[in-house]
């Protein structure tokens, strides 16, 4: 049985021979894992994890249309983390490039308003 991850942590560690990063998760029965990650994998994850967190900060939350990029920065859009636009009220439209391959967990939920959601081509 499959289960969603519902939460995860990101540390760093002092070593010897320099900094090891890892990223936990805790999954839906209480079950963790760990895995030691690379320092660029770090950074990016943190630098998403800025992104989403600004978005839901942000006037974003309030409009009725969103275009999501096919890129920002020149990086490919390719998940929407989970709960990104969770109550968002006002949201009636939603449209997401196909390089869009992966959906996190309640991306909408709360969406009352919303009444179309379009993938588009390149």
């Amino acid at each position: 049985m499959a289960y969603r991850v519902k939460t995860y942590t990101l540390r760093e560690e002092a070593a010897e021979n320099g900094t090891r990063y890892f990223i936990s998760f805790k999954y839906g029965q209480g079950d963790c894992h760990e895995l030691e990650v690379s320092e660029q994998f770090f950074i990016e994850f943190r630098q998403m994890e800025r992104r989403n967190r600004n978005l839901l900060q942000s006037n974003e939350r309030h409009k009725e249309f969103v275009v999501i990029p096919a890129e920002i920065e020149g990086k490919k859009v390719e998940m929407i983390g989970d709960i990104t636009f969770s109550d968002c009220t006002s949201l009636t439209s939603v449209e997401i490039p196909s390089s869009v391959t992966e959906m996190g967990s309640c991306v909408f939920s709360y969406c009352t308003s919303l009444t179309s959601v379009t993938i588009s081509g390149n």
